[in-house]
C-alpha cells in the first residue's frame, strides 16, 4: 500500500447537514480515504440555521466557512439594474473572501497537506481553493455541475462588474482569480465545454464518467 496521505477536502456543505449528491459524494470520499489509512481534513460550512439534524462532527470536519447561496445569480428571475448586480455581487465577493481567510488561517495553524482534493463550492465561493494555492498544495477540483463556470460568468458578465473586479473589488476578487484550477475532474466532456465556455482558465479537464459500460450476466 503507498504511504498515507495527508488530504484537505473542501465542500460546501456536509453530512449531516446537506442538500444532495455532491455533499453525499464527498462524505463518501472523506470516509472512503480514511478507511484506507489517510489523514482526511474536512473544512466546510457551519451548521445552516434551518438544519434541524443532530449537530455532531468527528474531530476531522471543520465548519469553517459561512454558506449563502450567490445572491447575484439567484436574482436571474428578474431584471436587475446595475446598481442592483453591482451591490449584490460585492456581498458575494466580501463573503467568499472572508471563507477564504478563514481557510488560510486555519491551514496556518496545520500541518502540510499533500493534496486538496475540492467538491462543490457554490454558495462558500472559489477562492476558499486559493487558501491551499498558496501554500503550494496541488489541487484536484471534482466537479457535479459547472459551479466554476457559471460562477465566473455572472461575476465577469457585465463591463460594471469587471471594472469593479478590478478596482474597488480587487482585494476580494484576488483568491478567486487566483485559485489553483489545473486540475478539473468532470464527469463528461459536455461538462468540461459548459464549464470551459465563459474563458475560465482551467488547465486539464480529466474526464471519469460515472459509470463503465460491460456486458451483464
Amino acid at each position: 500500500m503507498a504511504s498515507p496521505m495527508r488530504v484537505l477536502l473542501l465542500s460546501n456543505l456536509f453530512p449531516p447537514d446537506y442538500e444532495g449528491g455532491q455533499e453525499v459524494n464527498a462524505f463518501k470520499a472523506a470516509n472512503g480515504l480514511r478507511a484506507r489509512g489517510h489523514d482526511v481534513q474536512v473544512v466546510t460550512s457551519v451548521f445552516r440555521d434551518e438544519f434541524g439534524g443532530v449537530r455532531e462532527d468527528p474531530d476531522w470536519v471543520h465548519r469553517l466557512a459561512t454558506l449563502r447561496w450567490p445572491t447575484l445569480q439567484i436574482q436571474t428571475n428578474r431584471i436587475l439594474n446595475k446598481a442592483e448586480s453591482l451591490v449584490l455581487h460585492a456581498k458575494d465577493e466580501a463573503l467568499f473572501y472572508r471563507n477564504y481567510v478563514a481557510t488560510r488561517n486555519w491551514l496556518a495553524t496545520r500541518p502540510p497537506f499533500d493534496v486538496a482534493y475540492v467538491f462543490g463550492l457554490a454558495g462558500v465561493g472559489a477562492a476558499m481553493m486559493a487558501a491551499p494555492t498558496e501554500k503550494g498544495v496541488p489541487v484536484l477540483t471534482h466537479c457535479g455541475d459547472d459551479y466554476l463556470g457559471t460562477s465566473w460568468d455572472y461575476a465577469e458578465r457585465s463591463a460594471l462588474l469587471r471594472l469593479a473586479n478590478g478596482t474597488v473589488l480587487a482585494r476580494f476578487r484576488r483568491p478567486t482569480v487566483t485559485a489553483d484550477r489545473r486540475n478539473i475532474g468532470v464527469v463528461s466532456r459536455f461538462l468540461a465545454d459548459e464549464i470551459a465556455k465563459p474563458k475560465l482558465p482551467v488547465g486539464r479537464f480529466h474526464v471519469i464518467p460515472r459509470g463503465v459500460a460491460f456486458p451483464l450476466g
